[in-house]
Parts: C-alpha cells; sequence; structure tokens
C-alpha cells in the first residue's frame, strides 16, 4: 500500500462537504439513508467530543483529525524504511507552505461550507470517492474509535449514493423473492461487467459462507456458500424472526434448498441462466441493503433450529455478510462517473514521488 500526502484543501473539501451531509436533514425512508444518517451522527459526535468547551466547529474537528491521521500515517512509512524522508518532503513540499495551508483549511471551516454539488448518484459517488480516497490515506492510523467511524461513514455514504441510482426499487422487499435469487444467479455467473471486479458476487458474497460441516454420521459435508447465502435471504424476506445459518464444523443432516431451487429456474447449461443486467444488480444491492439492516434485528439459528448463542458466530455471520454488501458496493461505485470525477480531483492535488527515485 503506498499512502501519500494529502493536500489539506482536498481534506477541507471532504470534512465540508460530510457535515453538509449530516445537517442536510436526509429522509430515514430506506436503509441506505438510514445508515448514513447515523454513522455521521456517530461520527461528528466522536470528533465534537474532542472538544468538550465547543471552541472549534465539528467539521474544524473532523478536518484536523484526518489531517493528523494522514500525516501519522507517511511518517509511520518513513519510519518502517518502506518510504525516504526524501519521498515524504517531496509530496509534502515547502513546509511553511503546507502548515499555512493547514491554517487556513481550518480557519475557512469555522462556519458550514457553501458546498455546491448535485444531491443525485454522481454528486454523492463524487464525495463517497474523495471521503474513500481520504480514508485510504489515513489507513489505521486513527485511534480505534475514530478509525471505525471513519470506516463505517465510508461504506455508508458509499451505500448511500447508490441508493440515489433511479433504477433501484424504493422498496425492494416488496419484490417478487424468486426474481431476486435469479437476479444473485445472474450476477455471479454473468455479471462480471457490471463491477470492478473478478467474480465480483461470487468472491465478496458467496464464498464468505462456504462451510465445511460435517453429517451426524461422521462424514464431512460441504455447505457452498451460495446456498448458504439464499437460505438467509429467503429467511430474512419471510421475516419470521430467525434466519438459517451455517458454521465451521456444524453437525447436520438437514436439507435445504438450493440457490437454483429459490430461482424457480430449470438449468441444465449454463445458457439456461438469463444475462445479468444493470437493473438486477440494482435490485440486488437494494435488497441486500435492507437485508443488512434486518439481519441486524433477527435470531440467528443453526440448521437444525437451535439457537447460535456464541456472540464470535454471530458477530462473524454479521461482519461477512456486511462486509460482503460494502465490498460489492465498492466494486460498483466506480462505474458512475462522480467516483472516476472525485479521482482525478484527487491526484491532481497529489504531488507524487515514488519512494524508489528517491535518493
Amino acid at each position: 500500500m503506498s499512502t501519500n500526502v494529502m493536500a489539506p484543501a482536498y481534506i477541507k473539501n471532504v470534512a465540508g462537504s460530510l457535515y453538509h451531509l449530516h445537517k442536510s436533514d436526509i429522509e430515514n425512508d430506506s436503509a441506505a439513508s438510514r445508515r448514513l444518517n447515523i454513522a455521521l451522527t456517530d461520527l461528528f459526535d466522536k470528533v465534537s467530543a474532542l472538544d468538550p468547551e465547543k471552541t472549534q466547529h465539528p467539521q474544524q474537528q473532523l478536518f484536523y483529525l484526518l489531517c493528523k491521521g494522514n500525516q501519522k500515517a507517511v511518517d509511520n512509512m518513513v519510519a518502517s524504511g518502506v518510504m525516504s524522508e526524501y519521498a515524504r518532503d517531496s509530496m509534502r513540499g515547502d513546509e511553511i507552505e503546507y502548515k499555512k495551508d493547514i491554517k487556513q483549511c481550518l480557519a475557512s471551516l469555522s462556519k458550514p461550507l457553501n458546498m455546491k454539488f448535485s444531491h443525485d448518484v454522481d454528486g454523492l459517488a463524487m464525495i463517497s470517492g474523495a471521503f474513500n480516497h481520504v480514508a485510504y490515506h489515513v489507513d489505521d492510523a486513527l485511534p480505534s474509535q475514530f478509525g471505525d467511524a471513519v470506516s463505517e461513514a465510508v461504506n455508508a455514504t458509499r451505500s448511500y449514493a447508490l441508493s440515489l441510482d433511479p433504477s433501484y426499487p424504493k422498496e425492494p422487499l416488496k419484490e417478487d423473492p424468486s426474481q431476486i435469487f435469479q437476479d444473485i444467479l445472474s450476477l455471479a455467473n454473468k455479471g462480471e461487467m457490471l463491477y470492478d471486479a473478478h467474480r465480483a458476487v461470487s468472491s465478496f458474497v458467496m464464498n464468505k459462507f462456504l462451510t465445511n460441516a460435517t453429517y451426524t454420521s461422521g462424514q464431512s459435508r460441504e455447505i457452498y456458500g451460495s446456498d448458504a447465502l439464499a437460505v438467509m435471504v429467503n429467511d430474512l424476506l419471510d421475516n419470521k424472526g430467525s434466519v438459517r445459518v451455517p458454521f465451521e464444523g456444524m453437525e447436520t443432516d438437514a436439507r435445504l434448498p438450493t440457490l437454483t431451487q429459490l430461482s424457480g429456474l430449470k438449468i441444465k447449461l449454463a445458457g439456461d441462466i438469463p444475462d445479468a443486467n444493470e437493473v438486477m444488480r440494482a435490485r440486488f444491492s437494494a435488497t441486500m441493503q435492507a437485508l443488512t439492516e434486518r439481519l441486524a434485528d433477527v435470531k440467528l439459528i443453526d440448521y437444525n433450529g437451535d439457537a447460535i448463542t456464541d456472540k464470535g458466530i454471530v458477530n462473524s455471520i454479521n461482519s461477512r455478510f456486511k462486509g460482503g454488501m460494502d465490498a460489492l458496493a465498492d466494486a460498483t461505485i466506480g462505474k458512475y462517473k462522480g467516483a472516476n470525477l472525485a479521482h482525478t480531483w484527487a491526484m491532481s492535488k497529489q504531488k507524487e514521488v515514488e519512494p524508489s527515485l528517491a535518493p
């Protein structure tokens, strides 16, 4: 991983944009908007707690936190020998001017900025991309409570941006369940061009639930990730308060429906699987965002119907489900021009020096 010194003006615009979003009274009318509101409230509550006397504006606190985090991340690379002092100092430029830029940015953030961006998928994709770029160059240099809050806010902003795509259904959980399973089949097998990652649905979602189990006879049993995911989605859509999930070493003889069976399709050849399209991608993403929210409020049971009380297993299931969807969203956002504009603008602000070229 290569960490750059971030231009203070870039971090300033990210902090200002996030505060603008935080105060935009976004309606809690979808799983994505609720997640965004919760994440931004948590982020600004945490940074505001750094200044109990309220001497600085919350966006100033966020700017300073991200700036210091970036500086520490770069200094850590120098200390570990991954980057030379020459490379760091070249990216930072004149030390006096760099510190002057930080002070000017702090001063400009003493009140809300007049942020101008369109509140649509491309406008939010740009903010999401810019925020993700800053978070990448902060790495793990922030204290854990801030690092976790920043990470969740990055993911929530990205998910919210995607939810603004006009093709996203407003009430995804009212869609025909069999259509969702058809979407999963199509996207996993024929959705390569719809994501910025190889076999994205399989890699980020299905494979996370591949489980080695046993029959009661002691014979080994492999539970395919696609089928495990399908059962979870089916139970969450049924919304009866419990969800069947697998875990390593589980002993069961239960026969569960497969993804193909739940799709209602008769598949003998690969050609029998419908081609994937943008509507499928949007419907699948919207559905999974809503189900991720629902998963946090249900009881997890094993395939024998017994409650899972091991918090480690419960946390792992929730983390893999949510993490898979966040990874999938990350592989989707780059398809929008706003995300590419954010990346291009970020690169134009950086003074890059390859460590290999440093004396």
